[in-house]
């Protein structure tokens, strides 16, 4: 229901071939179908908020509902746009998704930074079961949104995935070297 517009034939793979930081990278493959736009939710952690914690001081927690959230992708391939799933909430073992607003793919085969505000409730919308704004007091990444336009119709579409992070303090930029 989440994901239209692409084929069974595409994937999502653990590759070495490209890496942000570190070994390796996701490679995630689109094949368009002939809908004239494509989403691709691509699930972080089986879609489990528990799953989905970070590591804070060695210890294993949920984000909290401020800083900053996002990642780096790869493409060579245009017409496409980006956006960030977050589940938030967990009251009553209940959580609403929330979606990021989507941000134009920079398709140069560089490394680019995609990052959203959760304290800035203009970049985010009611998904599924929400409220438009990150509000916790727990929040996980729950997916990550790949769409594509019309122009993608009928092609493969490739692109890299790397260094999904979270900074409480501020831009992730911040955190690279």
């Amino acid at each position: 229901g989440s994901t239209n517009g692409i084929t069974a034939e595409s994937t999502a793979v653990y590759s070495t071939d490209e890496a942000q930081a570190g070994d390796g990278s996701q490679q995630i493959t689109m094949v368009r179908n002939d809908n004239t736009t494509a989403r691709l939710r691509h699930l972080s952690g089986g879609g489990s908020p528990l799953n989905n914690r970070v590591s804070v001081g060695g210890q294993s927690r949920a984000m909290g509902p401020n800083g900053y959230v996002g990642f780096f992708l790869k493409t060579t391939d245009a017409d496409l746009q980006v956006g960030i799933g977050i589940d938030d909430g967990v009251s009553g073992g209940t959580t609403g998704l929330e979606i990021s607003n989507s941000r134009p793919v920079i398709a140069d085969g560089r490394w680019h930074l995609y990052e959203w505000n959760l304290d800035d409730d203009a970049q985010w919308s009611n998904f599924s079961g929400g409220n438009g704004t990150i509000d916790g007091p727990n929040a996980y990444i729950d997916s990550v949104f790949i769409h594509a336009g019309a122009s993608t119709t009928g092609k493969t579409l490739t692109m890299f995935l790397d260094t999904v992070a979270y900074n409480p303090f501020g831009s992730l930029a911040e955190l690279v070297p």
